[in-house]
């Protein structure tokens, strides 16, 4: 959560739970991977290895400790705090500080010990890197207001087989952008992938690929489908409807094909 004192900056790219490199405001630390996608049974412990970076210009440490994160909408939030039916009393970290070289890369360890007896379901938490030196940070001329730079890497473990049932329920805009509304019915989080073909009332041909961002179990998710030619991002106000889109996007346990006009 934000603290009063000191702005923290929370450097996350929504995939959801790909970590990035925040080097704004001198914050020099990176992780690898960008994310775990795990699976365990019941009584199993889990050991997984984290690499941090430091990418700066001096030597650094950094704080580890474990958040819990919603994703609601649009928002992502992460919380000191335990919240109901958390998993983190499952997780422990080899060390909670650790110093990292300039331009080097420490492992640090941890483990998730599922208790016997837990049902299927979908364990995630964060893993949070943070700096210990707020770094200077002008917002004016006469204004530095130092800010802690932090990174989140998300860990998803299922449990007893726990997995996604996506369905798509239509295909419908969302302003002035096709999107794709979403259903998951399983026991844990899935995601779309794919570019669907489209040709617009010009006859120009368009590619819109889905959002991958994850749609949580139990929840349903409007997903934007982005327009482009090649690597160029094109701006939805310059298509021309009807759009006729058709092709097929994959989720982990299939695909849907999609033929339809908007």
């Amino acid at each position: 959560m934000m603290n009063n004192t000191a702005l923290k900056l929370f450097f996350s790219l929504l995939g959801l739970g790909m970590a990035a490199n925040a080097s704004a405001s001198g914050f020099s630390a990176a992780a690898s991977p960008p994310r775990y996608e795990l699976s365990a049974t019941a009584g199993q412990k889990v050991s997984q290895v984290l690499e941090i970076y430091n990418v700066g210009n001096a030597n650094e440490q950094y704080t580890v400790k474990t958040n819990d994160w919603q994703l609601q909408g649009d928002n992502l939030s992460f919380h000191d705090e335990l919240l109901p039916n958390s998993c983190r009393p499952w997780v422990k970290l080899e060390r909670h500080k650790i110093t990292v070289n300039r331009g080097d890369k420490r492992p640090m360890r941890f483990e998730v010990d599922v208790p016997a007896g837990t049902p299927a379901q979908e364990c995630r938490f964060a893993l949070m890197v943070e700096g210990t030196t707020p770094a200077p940070n002008q917002i004016a001329d006469n204004i530095n207001l130092p800010v802690n730079g932090r990174l989140a890497v998300i860990v998803y473990l299922a449990v007893g087989g726990a997995e996604p049932a996506l369905t798509v329920a239509n295909l419908q805009m969302s302003g002035k952008t096709p999107a794709l509304k979403v259903s998951n019915s399983g026991t844990a989080h899935g995601r779309l992938q794919g570019v669907l073909a489209g040709t617009d009332s010009s006859g120009k041909a368009i590619d819109f690929s889905v959002s991958s961002t994850p749609i949580m179990a139990g929840e349903s998710r409007l997903l934007p489908l982005t327009p482009h030619l090649g690597e160029k991002h094109l701006d939805p106000k310059t298509i021309q409807y009807p759009v006729k889109l058709k092709g097929q996007l994959y989720w982990e346990k299939g695909a849907f094909a999609i033929d339809q006009t908007l």
